[in-house]
């Protein structure tokens, strides 16, 4: 019994470490593919920051005549002030967009790079989930198999089969050669007094 139960003990611990490392690294790469590339197609500006700055001072000008009662185009309560002020808010509303953008590429760079140095692992256990899968498409599900169920089958056999391993040993070495009386015998039993020590 104290032998099972260390078998049972040794087979699930390896096989829970082991998840348990691939699991970690599974939620790695997904958390680093989260930022989404459709983020980046969401910002429909297209020009860099420099250039809207650029054509903001072109715009600036044009505004002369309301620049200072509007304070500098960010106090616009009147039609006439909003008119001419127009150019200089849809170039500042750009420059915020295309702030936003650079940030998301910087966003994007960045787990690219961390991608990069993940291992690609993606499940912590397929092994269990194919087989599971497998022997639900088999059955044509009728019987459901949860990855669990083959996780706990798996340390069954690695728990049972050391535990009869005499027993597989005597079956092979009486099939390995025919019976020849009682030397064959007496060469059986002290295998499986070997075997059993």
């Amino acid at each position: 019994m104290i032998a099972l139960l260390a078998t049972i003990g040794f087979a699930s611990l390896n096989i829970a470490n082991t998840t348990a490392a691939r699991g970690r690294i599974a939620d790695e790469n997904a958390r680093a593919r989260r930022p989404d590339r459709r983020l980046r197609t969401a910002v429909a500006e297209t020009r860099s920051v420099n250039a809207i700055e650029a054509e903001l001072q072109r715009a600036q000008p044009r505004a002369a005549a309301v620049w200072h009662a509007t304070a500098g185009c960010t106090d616009v309560t009147r039609p006439l002030s909003a008119e001419a002020c127009a150019d200089v808010l849809k170039l500042r509303q750009a420059i915020g967009m295309a702030q936003q953008r650079d940030a998301l590429d910087a966003e994007l760079k960045r787990a690219e790079q961390r991608l990069a140095h993940l291992r690609a692992v993606t499940t912590a256990d397929p092994q269990a989930e194919t087989a599971a899968r497998l022997a639900n498409w088999v059955t044509l599900d009728a019987i459901h198999i949860a990855p669990r169920d083959v996780h706990m089958a798996r340390v069954l056999g690695m728990t049972l089969l050391p535990q009869i391993s005499w027993l597989v040993l005597m079956l092979a070495m009486a099939l390995w050669q025919p019976y020849r009386g009682r030397e064959s015998l007496a060469l059986a039993a002290s295998t499986c007094a070997t075997v059993r020590r």
